[in-house]
């Protein structure tokens, strides 16, 4: 009866809004197929959406979050932005900070159709780092992803998102497993404009941004943007799962700030010359997870002797309480701090694809600070709120420990892209050299110094896109893919070789896409997966032989159809057969009370399903339904005498869920399979309003504080005048308890999505 009345309510809200009108901002002109476009939205004779960038695609599930969907939905991270999307799952923490090195378990994650190794660019050039052990250092299921997506570019930067479902391009690499998400940037204005925009609200948050875009030279042929942000925030608040009560949740505070600048020249239709950097900096505070409230605080200091690396609530319920109280007395914090630059010389435009030269040079740094544990409680007569009042918290980490130790990721590389239209064929080759180094920076201690990781990769593909007839595209292509050997130097001078981590293969991609007609279309493709080994990989003790590279296939397929012209609906289905996937499982020896984590060889079998329906009531009202489903099935190979084990600990944990990831994931048990999201869309000529319902459904008990949550979101905005506009937020309206993330040490709850929360602001176009 509860969600019925928030469903009820989230409609009649939507239902009753009435204003005055909307104007939509013309987004900056680009090609498709030779013809210059200029419009918000459009499609090619398939169905799908073009962008700047989407002859790189072959057809398949993309959707596409633009400008306007950012500034009209008040998207503050790029996560925020595409979490909407059908297929694509993000499992939180429920902090700002990142933790850079501990995978799964305390950082963010992208899963796109129930897989995390996504793939991440920045204007169509990857921007991971293959030999970084920061949130990718090996490849089991809990650092699938390869960057940390918030932290690539400020997203008052960002012009359009395209979210490929499915290893839909050759250029994406044949490691994309679950998809790809490419981030297209803006880019300067034929007319000079500045925005201004400033909000506030819950929790002391506040944000900055201004920026600035225009031309000049001859035919305005130089084009410059630059923009400049900050965000700031107090400790946020929550409602607990397991108590319904809400708390503030301490050591959640944080401070962010970003600058963007793009440049660029024409020389004629074809020469362009364009340079871009990218900065940001942040500071975080690092809680680790929630407490849990059910269990007496002084509770967790009955086991004395326990071992902190085993923090599991299932064995000792006070543990996570314990593991909490060091974390705020010690004032965990993360830090970051990014440069990027591109240097892009396009030196020919055919058939709407670019050939170009490009070099660029890319650095991440994170450090901070973690406390050291304790068992002993701290003495209350020095901290007389105790250590969960959230007064002390924020009089103790005013003042933050230096950071102990750094973590720096370096990529520089070329890229070379040749692209040629000959008759019926689209030929695009590109070639990349990249040289990745990480360095572990150690401060203080016996070990002090860096530690140098290095490993050099060259990639590339070559694809034909051939138009068969006006209805039917079939697109086969070979990408070839070669890591060369880790090689690793201590400071003391000590280098070590991984001959194992060199790799060479070339994989084969094919695809189609057929129109029907100018309503109905189809598409298919066959793509064969290879993912290298990892640096930590490499000196991994697997329980079933030697570690091997991943590799696999998918299979993806689905259909477009206008049922009319206000109704569209989009299924979509993928399978992912991996014959080999490098997995781990936590085994617990009930006589020892010690549990380890090891690695292993498996095989993945996963499907997934997404649909998505769109209406269009009227010229002003329109809707947007989708739902997605995962099924995962990952089991290991050639166990032998470990079986029996295996089977005693799938008897004494959640349903088979241990540690980071287990030898069956069983993602209905760890992510939610079940994921509906709705949309609501109302515009007129000054007032345009959203209201979002995210659910989660299918959530096992034994891991979640429920077996659904329902979270709402509704933006307004209203323009003053012509350049004016007014806009309120509200983000988890119905202050729904909820959680995205289970992660069986921590138990239930540890991991809460924010509380309701507001913000108001004023964007001024000049």
């Amino acid at each position: 009866m509860k969600n019925n009345t928030k469903l009820a309510m989230l409609v009649a809200a939507l239902m009753g809004i009435s204003a005055a009108a909307f104007a939509a901002e013309a987004t900056p002109e680009y090609d498709v197929e030779g013809v210059k476009v200029e419009a918000s939205v459009i499609k090619d004779k398939f169905g799908n959406v073009v962008t700047e960038q989407s002859y790189y695609r072959t057809g398949g599930d993309v959707e596409v979050v633009t400008a306007e969907d950012i500034e009209k939905k008040h998207y503050n991270t790029i996560t925020n932005a595409v979490k909407m999307i059908p297929g694509v799952r993000v499992s939180e923490t429920g902090y700002r900070a990142t933790n850079y090195g501990g995978g799964y378990a305390y950082s963010d994650q992208i899963l796109i159709n129930g897989d995390p190794r996504v793939i991440v660019l920045v204007d169509g050039k990857r921007v991971d780092n293959t030999v970084s052990s920061m949130g990718n250092g090996t490849s089991t299921a809990n650092s699938g992803n390869n960057v940390i997506l918030d932290k690539v570019l400020d997203i008052n930067a960002v012009e359009k998102i395209e979210v490929i479902k499915g290893p839909g391009a050759s250029v994406y690499g044949a490691d994309a497993v679950g998809g790809a998400i490419n981030i297209i940037t803006k880019k300067g204005a034929v007319k000079n404009r500045g925005v201004i925009d400033v909000s506030t609200g819950s929790w002391k948050h506040h944000k900055y941004n201004m920026s600035y875009s225009g031309s000049a030279g001859k035919d305005n042929s130089f084009k410059y943007m630059v923009s400049a942000s900050r965000e700031m925030s107090g400790n946020t608040h929550y409602k607990d799962g397991q108590t319904g009560k809400n708390y503030e949740y301490g050591n959640t505070d944080y401070k962010e700030e970003s600058t963007y600048v793009k440049l660029e020249n024409d020389f004629d239709k074809n020469h362009n010359l364009r340079f871009t950097h990218s900065f940001g900096k942040g500071i975080a505070g690092y809680p680790y997870m929630a407490p849990d409230w059910t269990v007496p605080i002084k509770e967790a200091f009955k086991y004395p002797g326990h071992n902190p690396i085993q923090m599991t609530d299932i064995f000792d319920p006070g543990y996570r309480n314990t593991f909490y109280s060091y974390v705020v007395t010690g004032g965990n914090y993360h830090v970051y701090n990014t440069n990027d630059y591109d240097v892009t010389y396009t030196f020919n435009k055919d058939n709407g694809m670019e050939s170009f030269v490009r070099t660029y040079y890319n650095t991440r740094k994170y450090g901070g600070y973690e406390s050291t544990y304790t068992n002993t409680w701290p003495d209350e007569t020095i901290y007389p709120g105790g250590i969960f009042d959230p007064q002390w918290i924020k009089e103790k980490y005013r003042s933050r420990t230096a950071p102990s130790s750094w973590s720096q990721q370096k990529n520089k590389g070329v890229q070379i892209q040749l692209a040629k239209s000959i008759g019926i064929h689209d030929v695009i080759t590109s070639w990349t050299l990249d040289q990745s180094r990480f360095n572990s920076i150690r401060l203080t201690g016996s070990n002090a110094g860096t530690t140098v990781s290095k490993r050099d990769s060259l990639t590339g593909y070559i694809q034909d896109k051939i138009h068969i007839t006006d209805k039917w595209d079939f697109t086969p292509s070979l990408r070839y893919s070669h890591y060369k050997g880790i090689s690793q130097k201590t400071p003391a001078g000590a280098v070590t070789e991984y001959k194992n981590s060199n790799s060479v293969r070339i994989t084969p991609v094919l695809a189609t896409q057929y129109a029907f007609d100018d309503t109905f279309s189809t598409y298919a493709s066959w793509t064969q997966i290879y993912r290298p080994m990892k640096q930590s990989d490499t000196t991994a003790t697997p329980i079933n032989g030697p570690l091997q590279d991943e590799k696999g296939y998918v299979l993806n397929w689905g259909i477009k159809k206008d049922l009319s012209e206000k109704t569209n609906v989009n299924l979509n289905l993928n399978y992912t057969n991996m014959s080999n996937k490098i997995a781990s499982i936590s085994l617990y020896d009930p006589d020892t009370g010690d549990e380890n984590n090891y690695t292993l060889n498996a095989t993945q079998k996963k499907k997934a399903l997404n649909l998505g329906v769109t209406h269009q009531f009227d010229d002003h009202l329109s809707i947007a339904a989708n739902y997605s489903y995962v099924s995962d099935k990952t089991r290991g190979k050639n166990l032998g005498k470990y079986h029996q084990n295996i089977e005693a600990m799938f008897n004494n944990r959640v349903s088979g869920t241990v540690g980071s990831a287990s030898i069956d994931q069983m993602m209905n048990k760890i992510v939610p399979p079940n994921q509906y999201s709705l949309e609501l869309s109302y515009n007129n000529k000054k007032f345009n309003a959203n209201l979002s319902e995210l659910i989660y459904a299918g959530c096992s008990e034994e891991a979640y504080t429920n077996n659904r949550f329902f979270v709402t979101n509704l933006n307004l905005n209203y323009d003053v005048k012509k350049d004016m506009t007014v806009y309120f937020s509200v983000n988890n309206l119905f202050n729904e308890a909820y959680q995205t993330k289970f992660y069986a040490h921590t138990g239930k709850g540890a991991y809460p999505g924010l509380g309701r929360n507001f913000m108001v602001g004023l964007r001024y176009k000049f």
